[in-house]
C-alpha cells in the first residue's frame, strides 16, 4: 500500500459507489483527461476526509497521471502533489512525502508565485512531516 504508480489503468469504479449520490456517474466518464484529473483529485479529496486513505491515495495517483499525460505543467498538477504530500504526511512516509511537496512547490512557485500553498509547504519542510494540520486542496483550475 502507499506505493507511488505510475500509470491510468481504469477511474476507480470505488469512487461511484461511494460519491454517485452526491455528483452523478456521468459528471466525468464522458470529458477530457484534464476534467478527469480535477474529478480524480477531488474525490481523492473526498476520501480523505472520509478517512479512506488507500482510496484517496489512489484517486491522487491517477489524477497525477492524467495530468503528466498533458505536455505542460499546471496547479491541477501542483494541487494533487501537495495532497499526496499531506497524505504521505499523514502515513509518516516522510520519502514520499517530501518528494511530493518539493515537486509541489517547484510548479507552484512557476506557474503561481504567490500561491498561499507555497508557505504551507515550506512550513511542513521546515519542521517535522507528521500529521500535517493543513487543508488538503481541491483542484481549481482558476487559482
Amino acid at each position: 500500500m502507499l506505493q507511488q504508480k505510475t500509470t491510468v489503468t481504469a477511474f476507480p469504479k470505488k469512487i461511484f459507489q461511494t460519491i454517485d449520490p452526491i455528483i452523478g456517474t456521468s459528471h466525468a466518464l464522458d470529458t477530457g483527461d484534464m476534467t478527469k484529473a480535477r474529478s480524480c483529485n477531488n474525490h481523492g479529496v473526498l476520501y480523505a476526509e472520509m478517512k479512506q486513505l488507500d482510496d484517496a491515495e489512489e484517486c491522487f495517483n491517477q489524477a497525477l497521471a492524467l495530468y503528466k499525460r498533458q505536455s505542460t505543467q499546471s496547479i491541477g498538477m501542483a494541487h494533487v502533489l501537495y495532497n499526496l504530500g499531506c497524505l504521505y504526511s499523514d502515513f509518516l512516509n516522510d520519502s514520499h512525502a517530501k518528494s511530493s511537496l518539493e515537486e509541489a512547490t517547484d510548479i507552484y512557485t512557476t506557474l503561481s508565485p504567490d500561491h498561499p500553498n507555497i508557505k504551507t509547504i515550506q512550513c511542513m519542510l521546515g519542521g517535522t512531516l507528521s500529521k500535517s494540520d493543513t487543508a488538503i486542496a481541491e483542484s481549481n483550475p482558476d487559482q
